[in-house]
């Protein structure tokens, strides 16, 4: 179970590593697309007004616009373990054919 935890852990870290990713991909596009908004139409005030709510958005999206911190491990409920246990192996506790008990 320690082992199906930790595993858990890992994956939990990895989906929020990869989220982190998409939404700097993201940020990082529509910083390019508002450059370029502000090169070819800054000048005009409907554009400015625009350009600044995209570029408080974008600042808002970004993971990197705040230092990045380890994401609390998820609870170990027995339906997140279970993906993370060894085949034949149950959450709720071993099966002997006989009554189980919940730990």
């Amino acid at each position: 179970m320690a082992r199906a935890s930790e595993r858990l852990a890992q994956s939990h870290r990895a989906t929020h590593l990869h989220a982190q990713a998409d939404a700097w991909q993201t940020a990082d596009r529509l910083r390019r697309y508002c450059d370029a908004m502000s090169e070819t139409h800054g000048h005009e005030p409907e554009t400015a007004e625009w350009l600044a709510w995209a570029r408080e958005y974008v600042d808002r999206l970004d993971p990197l616009s705040a230092p990045p911190t380890m994401p609390a491990d998820p609870p170990a409920r027995k339906d997140a373990l279970q993906p993370h246990l060894p085949e034949g192996w149950r959450a709720e506790g071993p099966a002997h054919g006989r009554r189980q008990r919940p730990w």
